[in-house]
């Protein structure tokens, strides 16, 4: 990474965002003095799988390798429960969030056709905040640096199809963590999924109307 010479970022932490690790090196290297701010935020790792070349491990291993001895830590953005367990002791990693608890709530009270009030949406946080708490305290082997992930298969070609195939890991992932029964991994279900945010809000249209 080419170090340049600049003032400090002030305000709030900066972001790097990308999608495969390049992508967030390139980043890096675009933010002058940024491996001096004291948390450097990375976004969103949300949708790359958590293992594989271009998995979020690697994206923390390649910026950890990039960031050297440089004392900027990371928070992650949108980190699955799995990355939160691999993860976990790594020293480079400061703090992760996830939203995963407001998508399920949204999509259950979707799908039961009601609100998704503030009550509703905070028994899922809790819910979730509690997996998330005795994961964490699951012996596992802990982060090492490098991970040396495996390869991916590759994507689909088809934009729609990577868009359902990239929903369908996320239903898997959600299941693993309880968030979704078994019925909804189906091919329809990810359909739905992969799609859900180009629907109307019916919370929006309610409040217009």
């Amino acid at each position: 990474m080419r170090r340049r010479t600049a003032a400090l970022l002030t305000g709030s932490p900066p972001v790097v965002q990308g999608w495969r690790p390049d992508h967030y090196l390139r980043c890096l290297d675009r933010l002058p003095g940024v491996e001096r701010a004291p948390v450097l935020g990375v976004g969103s790792v949300c949708r790359p799988q958590v293992g594989g070349a271009d998995g979020v491990l690697r994206v923390v291993d390649t910026l950890d390798q990039a960031l050297g001895d440089a004392p900027a830590r990371l928070h992650l953005y949108g980190v699955k429960s799995e990355a939160m367990h691999a993860l976990r002791d790594h020293p480079r990693v400061a703090s992760v969030d996830s939203q995963a608890y407001g998508q399920t709530a949204r999509r259950a009270a979707f799908l039961a056709g009601q609100s998704k009030t503030d009550a509703f949406l905070a028994r899922r946080m809790v819910a979730f905040q509690r997996r998330q708490v005795a994961l964490l305290a699951e012996p596992g082997q802990g982060a090492r640096s490098p991970f040396f992930p495996v390869a991916l298969p590759e994507s689909p070609a088809d934009p729609i199809e990577a868009r359902v195939a990239a929903a369908a890991d996320e239903l898997r992932a959600l299941h693993e963590d309880g968030e979704v029964e078994w019925g909804d991994l189906g091919p329809l279900a990810a359909f739905h999924w992969a799609f859900m945010d180009d629907l109307p809000d019916p919370e929006a249209a309610a409040e217009a109307a």
